[in-house]
């Protein structure tokens, strides 16, 4: 779980390259998006710079966005402004989480409740490509999954990486 307003401070990695990391782990990261307050203190005070939560806090120990973190020193409020509620939904929809909004105090506890009963429920599904080849090592296949009963929703990561061999 990713709790932050989804804004860059200062991470090596790129956006895109952090969630590449996280496909390829598979794993799913579920967003908790805030702002406020918050929005211009830096996250750094009482959590770490990396890893699940904090600082960058994306998948894959980085984060940032596309074209790397800020450049030559800038401090946040000389950037350019991110959309950080955006980012963090690409976050949760390229890996097969999902996106939270907190509004108030208690929305982070229906979040997590939200969360938890959901990894409760997961199943895993795997398959074998016809003809028993998946393609080249990195090649990134584009999946789609449906439940038969229209009542149900189904939540997965929009694809997976051909694993090494």
């Amino acid at each position: 779980m990713l709790f932050s307003d989804g804004v860059d401070r200062g991470s090596k990695e790129s956006l895109s390259d952090a969630v590449d990391a996280a496909e390829k782990a598979n794993v799913s990261v579920y967003t908790v998006y805030f702002k406020g307050e918050e929005e211009h203190r830096p996250m750094e005070q009482g959590m770490g710079r990396r890893g699940g939560m904090g600082g960058g806090g994306y998948p894959g120990g980085g984060g940032g966005y596309p074209g790397g973190g800020r450049r030559g020193g800038q401090s946040p409020s000389s950037e350019a402004h991110v959309d950080g509620k955006k980012i963090l939904e690409q976050i949760a929809t390229r890996t097969g989480g999902r996106f939270f909004e907190a509004k108030k105090k208690d929305s982070f506890e229906e979040a997590c409740n939200q969360i938890t009963e959901e990894l409760k429920g997961q199943y895993l599904l795997t398959y074998s490509p016809a003809g028993g080849s998946s393609g080249d090592p990195g090649d990134f296949h584009k999946i789609a999954l449906k439940a038969k009963n229209d009542q149900l929703t189904v939540f997965t990561r929009e694809g997976y990486f051909t694993p090494a061999k």
